[in-house]
Parts: C-alpha cells; sequence; structure tokens
C-alpha cells in the first residue's frame, strides 16, 4: 500500500513537473495555474525529501563526509552559461542543499574541498570571480544562514590562507 502512494507522488510531481514545463495540448499554462502547479512540485518535493531522509535514517550514518568541489566549469561549459563563474555560483547554490541534507540526515562532520593551490592557475578573471563567491557567500553563510544560526554549525578554513585575497581572509 504505502509503495503505491510513493509511485503515485513520484508520477504525480513528474506530470505536475512537465505541465509546468510545457503546458497542456502544447498550449503554455496562464500564469497562476503555472504557479499552482509549481507550488505543487515544490511541495511534493519537499515530501518526497523527508521521505527519503527517513529511509536513510533507519540504516548507518556516517559521521563525516567530504565533498570535492569540482566540475563547475565543465557544468557551466555544458549548460551553455556565459562564464565558468556561473558555474561555479551553481555549484555553491547545489553546495548548500547539500549541506542541509547532511544536516537533516544528523551526519556531525562535513568537509569540503573548494580551492586547491594549482587552481591560482586559472585565469585571473576565473580566480578572482572565484575569490569573489567565496568572500560573499562565507559573509552569508556566517551573518544570514539558517544552519549556521539555528544548528551552531562552524566553518573552518584550512590550507594557505595566506595566500587568498585580504577581503577573502577578512570574511572567514
Amino acid at each position: 500500500m504505502l509503495q503505491s502512494w510513493y509511485a503515485y507522488a513520484g508520477l504525480t510531481a513528474l506530470i505536475l513537473a512537465y505541465i509546468v514545463g510545457n503546458g497542456v495540448y502544447g498550449q503554455q499554462l496562464s500564469l497562476p495555474l503555472k504557479k499552482q502547479c509549481a507550488d505543487v512540485c515544490v511541495y511534493v518535493q519537499g515530501r518526497m525529501r523527508l521521505l527519503a531522509v527517513r529511509v536513510l535514517r533507519q540504516g548507518p550514518i556516517p559521521q563525516h563526509v567530504g565533498f570535492i568541489m569540482d566540475g563547475n566549469r565543465r557544468y557551466a561549459k555544458k549548460s551553455h552559461m556565459e562564464t565558468p563563474s556561473r558555474g561555479h555560483l551553481a555549484g555553491f547554490t547545489k553546495l548548500t542543499k547539500v549541506l542541509e541534507w547532511c544536516n537533516d540526515l544528523g551526519i556531525k562532520h562535513v568537509s569540503v574541498f573548494a580551492f586547491a593551490i594549482n587552481n591560482f592557475n586559472r585565469s585571473t578573471e576565473e580566480v578572482g570571480a572565484l575569490m569573489g563567491i567565496a568572500r560573499d557567500k562565507l559573509r552569508d553563510l556566517a551573518e544570514n544562514s539558517e544552519l549556521v544560526n539555528k544548528y551552531g554549525v562552524r566553518i573552518r578554513v584550512v590550507g594557505f590562507r595566506d595566500l587568498l585575497p585580504a577581503d577573502v581572509r577578512e570574511s572567514i
């Protein structure tokens, strides 16, 4: 019974996502209906996420996981983004979601490897964009993040900090 409900909810979400994206019978939906369908999709997605977390919590949960931020330039190129920095920004946005999932699962420690020393060999423009993203997002995390404020998350930056621009070091 429960499995059929999951299948129904998943199928409903897929149908709604299709309707929101493509309309019905090839005609675009009016904005209010499109918004309602999008709201339902977001709701179903949230419920499915909650269900997935509950299922995963039934098994062993690691105490520490690590992520290597890699492939953002490839993602930007594949997605026809204007600059690699848009891919880096998308990567950070996804990292924020992943950190929320880790918190929901009860994972206590997360390591993120975000900038290797050889990345300084990239173009000045790209390194500058990465440093700007790091500065802005570290400040946002420290000042406005629900994860940091509500759950007492600590952020530690390790490595050769003296190689970073002064404004990035200040935001750390």
